[in-house]
């Protein structure tokens, strides 16, 4: 059991949206550093709180994100910086982990924000964007299309590349593979495999829905896509692109997430009922 005290939460304002923030003070999400001596939480009080592991207390704050609730937090490999966001909005913000200094923040387009990702040498910060609102004028185009991936610099804080694989169903996560060569893309609808160098996909598999948004998964030796929706749990084979697995749900029950052995060789399924 973690011990301190903790900031009562408090409601917000949300600079993008220009309106009041209701939510509970729950945890969105929680990741311990690279050397495993602290956790950072980032909660709906809101609030980015860091932990020492060893003493079980709660030894600071992020302060500085103006937003409203803080969804996700991302560490890098060097265990240097950590990155924040808020789904609701395209700001990220880049933070030293030692001195919980803001180092840097930026609006990364202009809907939401659905995941962000360290590349493997820590030096660039990948932001997956999503489609939030939708404009019209007349006979004119839809405007305000974000499903994007946008790329930053770690240090200078700079957008230094974009891609957009231009399927229109929800970007919701981002996967690297472990060279920073490959990146798989989750829309709600597709999964695509994408060279990051030649800024193309390698393969698109369109037999794809997920119900409940979960994340797609990397094996840890990098060889095999995992994918998960309500109904089944489907593999594939980066190399060949072939699907190897395709495990389809019980009766009566649906999937709703997975984790991977070290060693890729066994998935472990968590079911949940569909009532």
């Amino acid at each position: 059991m973690m011990v301190g005290e903790r900031r009562p939460s408090e409601r917000c304002y949300d600079d993008d949206l220009g309106a009041n923030c209701f939510f509970s003070g729950r945890v969105n999400e929680m990741i311990f550093s690279t050397d495993g001596r602290y956790l950072i939480v980032a909660s709906r009080r809101p609030d980015i709180e860091l932990w020492d592991v060893e003493t079980r207390q709660l030894v600071g704050h992020f302060e500085g994100h103006i937003a409203n609730w803080v969804d996700g937090v991302a560490v890098s490999p060097n265990g240097i910086n950590i990155a924040t966001f808020n789904s609701r909005t395209a700001s990220v913000y880049m933070w030293n982990l030692e001195t919980r200094q803001l180092l840097w923040n930026a609006k990364s387009g202009i809907g939401g924000t659905s995941q962000v990702k360290f590349s493997p040498d820590g030096q660039h910060l990948y932001v997956a964007n999503y489609t939030r609102v939708l404009g019209r004028y007349g006979s004119n185009p839809w405007e305000g299309w974000d499903d994007k991936v946008r790329v930053w610099n770690v240090k200078s804080g700079q957008l230094v590349d974009f891609f957009d694989a231009k399927f229109r169903s929800r970007l919701q996560t981002i996967v690297l593979s472990p060279d920073g060569k490959t990146a798989i893309l989750e829309y709600h609808e597709v999964v695509v495999i994408w060279d990051i160098e030649k800024k193309s996909p390698l393969n698109v598999w369109s037999d794809y829905f997920s119900l409940w948004f979960p994340p797609v998964w990397l094996s840890p030796d990098g060889k095999i896509v995992v994918s998960v929706s309500s109904g089944y749990i489907k593999t594939w084979d980066v190399a060949s692109q072939q699907m190897r697995l395709l495990i389809p749900a019980d009766d009566g029950y649906q999937f709703r997430g997975l984790a991977i052995s070290p060693d890729s060789k066994k998935i472990c399924c968590l079911p949940g009922s569909v009532g």
